[in-house]
């Protein structure tokens, strides 16, 4: 897939958006509402925030390459 430099930053920038986003929503809420908490949701969120950062990093460092 040829991506120009401009669409790598952009779907860096989204990846990095969606780990804040996971962040919130998966790790951060079952601490604050603690009847839902559950230890499967933060991990699970843990994971997919790498996942994320993995695939940010990936298009990151493609980007300073060019």
């Amino acid at each position: 897939m040829n991506l120009n430099e401009k669409q790598r930053d952009i779907i860096s920038r989204l990846f990095f958006d969606l780990i804040k986003i996971d962040f919130a929503v998966l790790i951060l809420s079952p601490f604050l509402r603690p009847e839902v908490f559950s230890w499967v949701l933060v991990f699970s969120g843990v994971i997919i925030a790498v996942v994320f950062l993995i695939v940010s990093l990936t298009f990151a460092k493609a980007r300073s390459k060019e």
